[in-house]
């Protein structure tokens, strides 16, 4: 920063600002008012003078400022929400004109030449020309707006509008813009507002671009700077690389130019590129921290980046700025040193001298302490001491005596937020100094903190012994304070403020609390702050800072409500309170007090506020005082400060890394080698008398485990380290707690997503979605029919209402209707004005928006009508399916049963309903799908316990007295079988005598093993006929289950085709609903352009009557302005008229008093020496340059020889008055042709806008008739079949955009006419045809004549030709008549014989079928008689076998007994072969019979 930079400051923030250069002028606006203000700089003495103040729009703040090239305008752009553009004549403070921007716009600019022409940009792709139009009484601000003509390779892959982020103006007429995402440059006409796209040879993002007479500068994102001359190559320049350039401002003769990087960093380089040299960098950074030093005034602000800042306290001007090329996390500045202590990210300190500026910032230490971030600073009041505080909880303390070096560590428990220092005494023998180190520690777990005091020896001497190793907190004094809460700050009052006790002033969360600690001769290690003598709640419930005056009288506390409150700690219940920075920029983020606390600083925002102390007499001379011997104090330490500053040594500035090891973990590392081999035999030894002592228990358990049950004792008797146990029971409860509170918290979370979810769907709902199903898969499909309701959500109260009252209105509306449509005589059916369908209007009556939302109302409550009505029958289906479930398990119970009397191994269906079925098992958990076992708590195993105790209680007292238990034991012997059941079972149990051979039984014996076997073959009879009724029973239910299955499932799949039938009802409405939808949108749209039709039309009304005003009043001021003009000619020519009358007599002289007398410029100075300006605009603006004052006659100079003074004084004299004519008619030339110019564009703007007029009264005429069109030309929905659309169907969709609908009637009564038509064509034609028949038949009778006349001929010569014999002689005599009469007689009689033998045969066959019916009846009763006897023989056969069998079992026969068993088996079986034949004869013979009786077909 050279000595030519100045700065300037201001109250707050500065939003914009806008400098002309020519005039040293500078407009700039704050934040939080959109005033304008303009002053004067003077660049030699600094000196600021306001000299106007402006006050802009309504909107919230100016975000551009621009002046125009002859810095007679200003404009203003303005911020949200209208973004307004205003333009002043500001040297008379005159708004000239505003406008809105129509878009958000952040950047406004001047055309370098045209004061008349601006342009705005932003961030949306719009960019709009302004032109400044003057009129006679007002201006006006017209828009052009900007559009980028794309090439057709371009428009597919290219956004339709430009997304202009630079304005930078090439020539007049051209302004150049580059992007937003830096890939296109484009080319805008200012007057037509059309842009292109330039190619350009960058091939990085671009950022900024600059044009001159030589060619273009592109910057890029990559710090590149590219020139593209107009005949050449591009040439490409590396000038600040990774830091894109952001901005580039010419000099006036575009040779320089200052280039703005992303790092704040000003650039100034040339044309030729010889020249790169940084100007300044922001100096401004965003700092985040600031510090008072006490060897000078001045403030340190230092930033994340690395960034510090020595501000001058005393000048309000900045000292010096360096980077230290590292992120900073805390500060700390040596009050009696030129040290400034830097603690970064990493856990590196650094320490840098900083007692000459201008070497900058010296490196003198740089290590890394810490593993973590470095949190907190603090230098001891004697400069002696250094403490430093991480993330993980380690303190190291440094001394700074005859250099840098740690001292040692101590960890703290807890998160450390506060660092401070005190010390005491003075260094005598009766006092010695001491200093004493204070430690703020939060613990977020227990809710509390710790605030510890070390107290040291203030000679440097601590008593360790070692200083790499950790500080033995036995060697020093330390006190623990336990506070319980949760502290961020605090301060220690001195001793002479505190009557010798230690005094916290400590800030929470939300108050500023006073603690006093007890007196030392109370105190012990660990001291309990808990009542607090003051509380103060100065900052809205936010957490203050706190930070102290360098004499301990004042406190100030700051917080991020953006206040600042100051007490003085003699008084703390006073205090003095203000606001610093916005709360919507985190308020205040540090403050601090200046050296000699007159002056306080604040930061917060990106602002730096200060705040001087207004003093009354009294206090300005205190105030005097204590910045004497503050400033006596900084000298006194001046010049140890300077001495030490020389024997520190310079050191190497290196980047951290995460990776470096810390200056802990090494020394941590060297003791820890160093211990391990002194502590290895001790721990072998330790090791060795634990395994031994863990072997004597183990023994002790075992044996204890082999004990007798009485001499056993408890395992817990064997626990020896009981400390060791609750340690390992406190940290298996602690981690049961914590997976609980997770386990909880995730319950919690779950819970409160379950019931958003029941609220949204569920509770919400009042018919919930649910389907039912078929038993039995659809046989087309092969799935399951699926037949859904319509789930409904509930309606809001409002909704209700409002559907109410639109019925309401609209029954009302029907009503009215009906009573002028039908007179008193006529009485018809009214519809309902409850049923939603008769409210609706009719197609052809909805014609305006407010029936079309009427409309879509009553079409939606339609909609629920028809879904409520289809859930009824929904409902009816469901409850069926229900009760078809429970007759089908009915069924299966005996099905069940009757299987486990059969002894049958089948599955049995069940049928169960769905998850879909059953919508409430979605919100209900089953026990089964809970898959972990459930925690029970001691209140849960509680209740589980008791409800166990009352369920024992009560099956024990139903077992004392059971009364059904009773009756069935009293009554049936405890069992429900029959008793006849039971009796014969047990009868049927064969005796162990039966056994034995029959030659061994008695009578008796013999005689009851008939009985015994006679009874078992009935019971045997008895099990089959009842093992068949139930198999048939057993068919029965099942047929009777599938009959059930698909009489459900028909009616079901008859329940899905109606829901398709509702599904298409609702379609058709709510397509009636999305067109009445698309047409409110429509007629919205028509509103809104009719809207902008009238406003369009007023307007031009209202400017048409403005310029009819304007133009008599221009017309007066154009007569009176000629007047001048002619009135200005003559005076002009009178003086030369004059002057040549007067000089004339000199005719020596005259010449060149004529030359004099015309001299009105400057003699031209030679410009060989002069630089050639780059500018592009030069050329305009030497046009537009206006007439400059001819300089006055100088007699040393310009009179010539021989002229006396009387002739010079008199040609001055005459000379003057001829310039002022000429300046006058000048003045009312230019004003006359200003006027005439502006009469003849007001005629010119008075046409347009009767052409304007006339369009837009067009414009409204063709709406109102589209209008009415659209009004009347409705859209209404039919259903048709298949046969009545005669439009010829499409692959995909077919266009009825040229289709008509035709009335039935119509249809019908066509084709009537053309039943008629076709008719009568059938008439002509069947006229025609019967003609045709007779033409035809003529032809074919006169055919069958020739043919006939033909065949005569022919017979006639045949007859010609013919022999006759004696037959025909006799014939031909006397014919053939007693021949036929002969022949009918015989005929006779053979039909009467046929008859009468037919009739005889008839009569034998009736007598055969009698005869064979009369056999089949006997066959049929000796059939069934051999059916029954074939019955008897096999029943017997059978019981003979089974009794043989039996009987063989038992005994041996003998050899008599064998052949007769032998002789009776044969004799038995041809005596049932031969019945088995006698039975398969006579089945033959009855089917013989029955096929001879009934016809029989094969299958």
């Amino acid at each position: 920063m050279d000595a030519h930079t100045k700065l300037l400051t201001a109250e707050t923030n500065i939003t914009s600002f806008s400098l002309y250069a020519p005039e040293s002028m500078f407009a700039y606006c704050e934040k939080g008012n959109t005033n304008v203000k303009i002053v004067k700089w003077s660049p030699n003495s600094g000196l600021v003078t306001q000299m106007a103040s402006l006050s802009a729009s309504s909107d919230v703040s100016i975000v551009s400022l621009s002046f125009s090239s002859d810095g007679r305008h200003l404009a203003a752009l303005g911020g949200i929400p209208t973004h307004t553009i205003s333009v002043w004549d500001w040297k008379s403070q005159k708004l000239l004109s505003s406008s809105q921007n129509g878009h958000a716009a952040t950047k406004i600019s001047f055309n370098p030449v045209d004061p008349y022409l601006l342009c705005t940009s932003g961030d949306d792709g719009c960019i709009n020309f302004w032109r400044l139009k003057i009129e006679f009484k007002r201006h006006r601000l017209i828009c052009t707006n900007g559009v980028v003509a794309l090439p057709l390779s371009q428009e597919e892959n290219t956004a339709k509008n430009p997304e202009p982020k630079t304005q930078n103006w090439v020539s007049e007429s051209v302004l150049m813009s580059v992007s937003s995402n830096g890939k296109e440059l484009y080319e805008f006409d200012v007057y037509s507002g059309i842009g292109k796209v330039v190619e350009t040879p960058v091939t990085e993002r671009m950022t900024f671009c600059l044009g001159n007479k030589l060619g273009l500068y592109i910057a890029c994102v990559d710090g590149s700077l590219t020139f593209v001359p107009r005949d050449g190559q591009p040439n490409t320049e590396m000038v600040s690389p990774g830091r894109p350039i952001i901005n580039i401002v010419p000099s006036a003769d575009y040779h320089d130019m200052l280039l703005e990087t992303n790092d704040r960093i000003l650039r100034l380089i040339d044309t030729d590129g010889k020249k790169d040299t940084i100007v300044m960098t922001n100096l401004l950074m965003p700092m985040t921290a600031i510090s008072q030093m006490i060897l000078s005034n001045m403030v340190v602000g230092t930033s994340k980046e690395g960034e510090i800042v020595f501000w001058e306290a005393d000048k309000s001007a900045v000292s010096y700025f360096g980077r230290t090329g590292t992120e900073i996390s805390s500060i700390s500045v040596c009050p009696t040193l030129f040290l400034l202590a830097v603690g970064s990210p990493h856990g590196v300190i650094r320490f840098y001298d900083f007692s000459n500026f201008e070497a900058g910032l010296r490196l003198v230490y740089r290590e890394r302490i810490h593993q973590e971030c470095m949190t907190r600073l603090a230098f001891d009041p004697t400069g002696m001491y250094l403490a430093s505080a991480s993330q993980d909880g380690y303190l190291m303390l440094y001394l700074i005596d005859n250099g840098i070096k740690p001292i040692g560590y101590l960890f703290i428990t807890g998160t450390i937020v506060k660092l401070a220092w005190t010390w005491q005494g003075d260094g005598t023998e009766n006092s010695p100094k001491t200093v004493r180190l204070y430690v703020l520690a939060q613990s977020e777990a227990k809710k509390s903190s710790q605030l510890y005091r070390f107290e040291f020896s203030g000679d440097g001497n601590i008593p360790v012994s070692s200083i790499s190793q950790q500080i033995d907190k036995t060697a020093i004094s330390s006190v623990s304070y336990k506070l319980e809460d949760l502290y961020y700050d605090f301060c220690i009052a001195p001793e002479h403020l505190s009557n010798g006790r230690e005094t916290f002033y400590i800030s929470s969360k939300h108050a500023l609390r006073v603690f006093v600690a007890p007196s030392v001769q109370q105190q012990a290690d660990k001291v309990t702050l808990s009542n607090a003598l003051f509380e103060f709640k100065d900052h809205d419930n936010t957490t203050p800072n706190l930070s102290l005056s360098h004499n301990g009288e004042w406190l100030l506390s700051w917080a991020t409500n953006g206040t600042i409150t100051v007490r003085s700690l003699l008084e703390p219940e006073k205090a003095v309170k203000a606001y610093s920075h916005d709360v919507a920029n985190d308020g205040v983020s540090s403050a601090c007090f200046s050296r000699d606390c007159r002056t306080i600083f604040t930061l917060g925002g990106g602002l730096f506020r200060r705040f001087d102390w207004k003093y009354s007499a009294n206090g300005r001379r205190n105030a005097m005082e204590n910045t004497e011997h503050m400033e006596q104090v900084a000298n006194e330490a001046l010049e140890e400060a300077l001495v030490v500053a020389k024997s520190l040594n310079e050191t190497e500035n290196l980047s951290d890394a995460p990776f470096e090891l810390c200056f802990i973990k090494s020394v941590n590392q060297t003791q820890n080698v160093g211990q391990t081999k002194s502590n290895e035999q001790e721990q072998q030894q330790i090791i060795e008398k634990v395994q031994s002592i863990t072997q004597r228990l183990l023994k002790l358990m075992e044996q204890n485990q082999n004990a007798p049950p009485l001499e056993r004792i408890d395992r817990e008797e064997f626990i020896i380290d009981f400390q060791k146990r609750d340690q390992l029971i406190a940290q298996v409860d602690q981690a049961v707690n914590e997976i609980r509170k997770k386990s909880q918290e995730s319950n919690m979370t779950q819970r409160v997503i379950r019931n958003r979810i029941m609220n949204e769907c569920w509770d919400s709902m009042e018919c919930v979605g649910q389907a039912v199903k078929s038993f039995k898969p659809y046989p087309l499909t092969n799935k399951p029919i699926v037949l859904q309701n319509y789930p409904i959500r509930k309606r809001s109260q409002k909704e209700q209402d409002m559907i109410q009252k639109v019925k309401f209105l609209r029954s009302v509306e029907c009503q009215i209707e009906r009573a002028f449509q039908h007179t008193e005589d006529q009485k018809e059916d009214k519809p309902s004005d409850t049923d939603a369908t008769s409210l609706l209007y009719t197609p052809s009556e909805i014609t305006t928006n407010h029936r079309r939302r009427t409309q879509i109302v009553i079409l939606t409550e339609c909609i629920e009508d028809v879904k409520r009505k289809f859930n009824e029958k929904f409902k009816e289906v469901s409850r069926t399916k229900q009760d078809e479930i429970a007759k089908i398990e009915d069924k299966n119970e005996r099905i069940s049963t009757i299987l486990k009397e059969l002894g049958i191994q089948e599955e049995v269906w069940h049928p169960e309903l769905d998850r879909e079925e059953m919508p409430e098992s979605i919100i209900t958990v089953k026990d089964s799908e809970v898959k972990v076992e459930r925690f029970l708590s001691a209140e849960d195993k509680k209740k589980e316990e008791t409800k166990r105790r009352i369920e024992l209680e009560r099956q024990k007292a139903q077992a004392e007295d059971n009364a059904r238990q009773r009756a069935l034991m009293m009554m049936m012997n405890g069992k429900l079988d029959d008793k006849k059941e039971q009796a014969e079972e047990v009868d049927l149990t064969r005796p162990e005598w039966m056994n034995k051979p029959k030659e061994e039984m008695t009578d008796d014996e013999k005689k009851l093993v008939k009985e015994f076997e006679k009874k078992l073959a009935v019971y045997k009879e008895e099990q089959e006929k009842a093992r068949k009724a139930l198999e048939t029973e057993l068919r029965k239910l099942q047929s009777v289950i599938t009959e059930i299955c698909e009489q459900f499932d028909t009616n079901l799949l008859e329940a899905f085709k109606v829901k398709i039938n509702t599904d298409n009802q609702i379609y058709q409405i709510e397509l009636k609903i999305a067109k009445m939808n698309q047409s409110l949108v429509t007629g919205e749209d028509d509103e809104e352009r009719e809207r902008e039709l009238l406003q369009k039309q007023e307007k031009l009304k209202s400017e048409k009557q403005s310029y009819a005003s304007e133009i008599p009043e221009i017309k007066k001021e154009l007569e009176r302005c000629r007047e001048d003009y002619e009135s200005a000619v003559k005076a002009d020519k009178e003086i030369e008229k004059q002057f040549k009358k007067d000089f004339h007599v000199y005719e020596f002289y005259f010449d060149a008093l004529t030359r004099l007398f015309k001299r009105r410029h400057p003699e031209k100075m030679d410009k060989q020496g002069e630089i050639e300006s780059l500018s592009p605009f030069d050329a305009e603006k030497q046009d537009a340059l206006e007439e400059i004052v001819p300089p006055k006659l100088v007699a040393k100079q310009d009179m010539p020889e021989g002229i006396g003074i009387d002739v010079w004084n008199k040609l001055v004299e005459i000379r003057d008055r001829k310039i002022e004519a000429e300046i006058r008619l000048f003045t009312t030339s230019r004003r006359f042709q200003q006027l005439q110019n502006l009469v003849q564009n007001l005629l010119e703007d008075s046409e347009r806008l009767r052409g304007e007029i006339d369009r837009v009264n067009s414009d409204l005429e063709e709406f109102a008739e589209y209008k009415f069109q659209s009004m009347y030309n409705v859209e209404s929905l039919f259903q048709l079949k298949q046969g009545q659309v005669e439009v010829p169907q499409q692959p995909i969709v077919t266009d009825y955009s040229d289709a008509i609908l035709i009335h039935r009637q119509i249809v019908e009564s066509l084709n009537e006419e053309v039943l008629q038509l076709g008719q009568a064509k059938v008439d002509a034609l069947t006229e025609m045809k019967d003609y045709r028949k007779g033409i035809h038949s003529l032809e074919w009778e006169n055919q069958m004549l020739d043919f006939q006349a033909e065949d005569l001929v022919i017979k006639t010569r045949d007859i010609q030709l013919l022999r006759v014999t004696k037959q025909m002689q006799e014939f031909i005599r006397s014919g053939d008549e007693h021949k036929q009469a002969a022949e009918v007689a015989s005929l006779e009689k053979n039909a009467e014989y046929a008859t009468k033998a037919h009739e005889h045969r008839l009569q034998e066959k009736r007598q055969q079928i009698e005869k064979l019916k009369a056999l089949i009846r006997s066959k049929k009763q000796e059939n069934s008689k051999l059916d029954q006897q074939l019955l008897g023989l096999e029943s017997q056969v059978n019981e003979r076998t089974n009794l043989q069998q039996m009987t063989e079992k038992k005994h041996t026969p003998t050899k008599t007994g064998a052949l007769k068993d032998l002789f009776n088996r044969r004799r038995l079986a041809d005596l049932a072969k031969s019945q088995a034949q006698d039975i398969a004869i006579l089945r033959e013979e009855v089917e013989r019979l029955r096929l001879r009786t009934y016809p029989a077909f094969h299958s």
